[in-house]
């Protein structure tokens, strides 16, 4: 996979039109997989996505409640989407299912958990949080690098990763400070690969990964 490091401001609608799809619908959401977004079908979630969103309709009482119901959310969509996809049997990383049919990488999970979270974002049902541009962190020259979905505090604008790829398909994404997920964090008791860091760089100007 070929990655560009980039600049650090972003944009997440630049990542969506160039990963995903930049005016997400519920009716017609692209998923992407195969890496890098090298494949992409679409799904609808009309049908479930009144009852995927109920918890959301009475605001949280403070952030963190609400970053643990978008976690929640994104494991519902995946379980909903995947398995019509045959991407149900996703593995958490990018190695320990390379080449797998089905499985995806940083890339991939961090477009469709943008585009989930902005869906929540257009339907106004996020009321502490704002959806920002996926952040990236490392280079070949020191390590793979590594992409997730970003959202931040609308009161004091702090930013928490939303990544979704360290666990197999239905699995909670993980909720990190992006300060400490920058710093080259990985859940306790993962096989996933450690990812080197030697830089922090916005998402949304990468170049699309080749196929691995």
């Amino acid at each position: 996979m070929g990655l560009t490091g980039c600049m650090m401001t972003g944009n997440h609608d630049r990542f969506l039109a160039k990963f995903a799809d930049p005016e997400p619908e519920v009716g017609n959401v692209l998923i992407c997989h195969g890496y890098g977004c090298r494949l992409t079908d679409r799904a609808s979630l009309s049908r479930e996505w009144a009852s995927l969103t109920t918890p959301f309709h009475i605001p949280a009482e403070n952030a963190a409640e609400e970053l643990e119901r978008m976690a929640v959310l994104i494991a519902e969509v995946e379980s909903i989407v995947d398995a019509g996809l045959g991407t149900d049997l996703d593995v958490g990383g990018t190695f320990a299912g390379f080449a797998q049919e089905g499985q995806l990488d940083c890339i991939d999970e961090a477009a469709n958990t943008t585009t989930i979270l902005t869906l929540l974002e257009n339907d106004g049902l996020l009321h502490w949080h704002d959806v920002k541009a996926p952040m990236s962190r490392g280079f070949f020259v020191n390590g793979w690098p590594h992409t997730s979905a970003v959202v931040a505090a609308k009161d004091d604008g702090a930013s928490y990763a939303i990544d979704s790829w360290f666990h197999p398909n239905g699995h909670p994404a993980e909720v990190v400070e992006l300060a400490t997920w920058l710093g080259g964090w990985s859940p306790e008791g993962t096989t996933s690969e450690q990812v080197a860091v030697s830089a922090a760089v916005s998402a949304d100007t990468l170049s699309p990964p080749r196929t691995p």
